[in-house]
């Protein structure tokens, strides 16, 4: 266990891992203030017969979410794997 913790703290590793995290949340922060702010300045229009926004807040938002999820997933399995980090044979 204490060599796992010995391998991770690479600056560059640690770096990134900061870069991504931030990247995730201001994705995250637009997905959720975008709905909000088209329903503030009036936009109108329908999808599949619902409001615009509502549809955004209800549909599209969680599908991002889920977005952000899976690539912050992705991306950090690549890093630990090309920087030999965690795993069962570690």
């Amino acid at each position: 266990m204490a060599d796992r913790f010995i391998q991770v703290s690479k600056p560059g590793y640690w770096r990134f891992c900061r870069w991504l995290v931030l990247i995730c949340l201001m994705a995250w922060l637009l997905a959720t203030l975008v709905p909000l702010a088209l329903a503030q300045i009036g936009v109108t229009g329908t999808v599949l017969g619902w409001p615009l926004v509502f549809a955004m807040a209800a549909f599209g938002v969680p599908l991002v979410y889920l977005g952000i999820i899976a690539v912050y997933s992705l991306v950090m399995d690549r890093v630990e794997r090309d920087n030999e980090i965690g795993g069962e044979g570690s």
